[in-house]
């Protein structure tokens, strides 16, 4: 989620300051720290799978998200599987936002890409 929060951070950055520099500059490190790259064959992002480049790169399994720290007590508050419901969300929310700010950048291909990725 730690990359994922880029996304939705580059576009408070726009409401905050009416310029979407910030993300025109950054647009591409965005789009890929959505982390579209990680979803496996239910079209949900797996980030306890190993993939090139991936959230899990390296070292599968949890304990790589922030909802799985392993401290008690949130070892019994959550269920966990390979599709964390924070993930999913954080994707959704991020392809949303940076929709909008490539339409305000007139990026429209990168924007319908995007809208057709939310839809789907």
């Amino acid at each position: 989620e730690w990359q994922q929060m880029t996304t939705l951070l580059a576009y408070a950055d726009y409401w905050a300051t009416g310029e979407a520099d910030l993300a025109a500059a950054y647009m591409p490190l965005l789009v890929h720290n959505l982390r579209l790259q990680d979803r496996d064959g239910t079209g949900l992002l797996n980030c306890s799978a190993v993939t090139r480049g991936g959230c899990a790169a390296g070292r599968a399994g949890p304990g790589h998200h922030i909802v799985d720290w392993r401290p008690a007590p949130n070892r019994s508050m959550f269920a966990f599987s390979e599709h964390l419901s924070v993930t999913q969300a954080f994707a959704l929310a991020g392809l949303g936002r940076l929709g909008s700010l490539a339409e305000l950048l007139n990026q429209s291909a990168l924007a319908a890409s995007l809208a057709g990725e939310a839809a789907a």
